[in-house]
């Protein structure tokens, strides 16, 4: 298996980069920024972003909210030292008014759970759920939490949690490491981009104290949602 993955693989996908090398008028990448890391210079073929979608759901219903308190969902890897998580987890601790759900891989929580002590906090919850398990969590989230250390892979990536949280209305907290999320983040005004856990920490207490803001962001996902829709990452190709 080491061998295919490590040899194979990338000798075959290279063949294949270099035939479409040869035949494409137009590549989309999730970022223009991908093409720094592909072995190819593709010098004929024009190159485009188009980043992955949603698919737009039914918003929830505000009057279910509870005044005064915040409730955030991360959905993704918690492993060391990539998907630390660890540093968000302690600013909760120190916040009464927001709770937590922490969405991840069964083996992820088996391998990586007891870094978090999850049995011990009290406004933390840990889930395993996946496509339509996934939307009664939304459903009750006023932030979607992002975040990752800096490396090179963030340069270029674009999860699609980050729009399948937009699909459902739900405005972002993303880390200033994921680079080109913060960039669309800062861009397009849908949540806000924090540089450290003490940042995520101030911003959650003045959003609770200062209500009108987030239900500012939450207007802006919501008429954002058709723009980062598959349907209109389809018409994007046909133009």
């Amino acid at each position: 298996r080491s061998f295919i993955r490590h040899r194979l693989t990338p000798a075959f996908a290279r063949r294949e980069l270099k035939h479409y090398e040869k035949s494409l008028d137009v590549l989309f990448l999730p970022h223009k920024n991908m093409m720094n890391y592909v072995p190819c210079s593709f010098p004929h073929t024009e190159i485009r972003t188009l980043p992955p979608g949603g698919e737009l759901r039914e918003l929830p219903c505000a009057e279910n909210r509870e005044k005064g308190r915040l409730n955030l969902l991360y959905v993704g890897n918690i492993a060391p030292p990539h998907y630390d998580l660890r540093p968000y987890i302690k600013a909760m601790d120190e916040i009464s008014c927001a709770t937590m759900d922490v969405i991840t891989r069964e083996n992820a929580l088996a391998h990586h759970g007891e870094l978090y002590k999850f049995d011990e906090r009290t406004n933390v919850t840990v889930s395993h759920a996946h496509g339509e398990g996934l939307h009664p969590f939304y459903g009750r989230a006023d932030l979607a939490l992002a975040v990752r250390d800096d490396n090179e892979y963030l340069a270029f990536a674009m999860p699609v949690k980050i729009f399948e949280a937009i699909s459902f209305g739900v405005p972002l907290v993303v880390s200033a490491g994921l680079k080109v999320v913060a960039e669309l983040v800062k861009r397009e005004n849908l949540g806000w981009v924090v540089e450290s856990p003490q940042e995520f920490h101030e911003l959650l207490h003045r959003l609770v104290d200062s209500p009108a803001e987030l239900e500012a962001a939450r207007a802006r996902v919501a008429g954002a949602r058709e723009r980062h829709s598959w349907k209109a990452r389809a018409r994007k190709i046909l133009e």
